[in-house]
């Protein structure tokens, strides 16, 4: 009725989907870094939260052979509009910049770690560039400029 029933050897299904997507730049040394930069906004009140999240990111990045640049504190100011946080609503934020030299899995990692803390109302990590012509000059310190 069914006909001959033949055996294929497929490969075992990948437990471990993101395994190859999460590897640190220490297993690979020869990837490429590149600069980032880092603007967190934490809950206003406390500094010591600014500073143990700012040395968080800055050990992940040290830990995954990066270069941290600096660290730039940029006080507290008016969010541009009110946000919503593990449903608390914060009209101002505690702001600060980090720029740091990293892989892109560096970053990844960051970035995923960035985003299950609850004192982050919200960051962002942008690429600054590639290529050592375009980063050669950036200094560490991203100074506050009001027009």
């Amino acid at each position: 009725m069914f006909g001959k029933i033949s055996v294929v050897h497929a490969r075992p299904p990948n437990l471990f989907p993101f395994r190859r997507t999460l590897r640190t730049s220490k297993h690979h040394p020869h990837r490429v870094k590149m600069l980032y930069e880092m603007i967190g906004v934490v809950r206003p009140g406390r500094l010591s939260e600014v500073k143990e999240i700012a040395r968080t990111a800055g050990k992940i990045v040290l830990d995954n052979n990066g270069v941290v640049r600096g660290v730039s504190n940029w006080g507290t100011f008016l969010l541009p509009k009110p946000a919503l946080k593990l449903q608390t609503t914060h009209h101002a934020g505690h702001h600060f910049i980090m720029r740091f030299d990293a892989s892109a899995n560096s970053q990844h990692l960051l970035r995923r770690t960035m985003s299950l803390d609850p004192r982050l109302i919200r960051y962002s990590i942008v690429k600054i560039g590639t290529k050592f012509e375009d980063i050669k000059d950036v200094e560490g310190v991203a100074d506050f400029k009001s027009s």
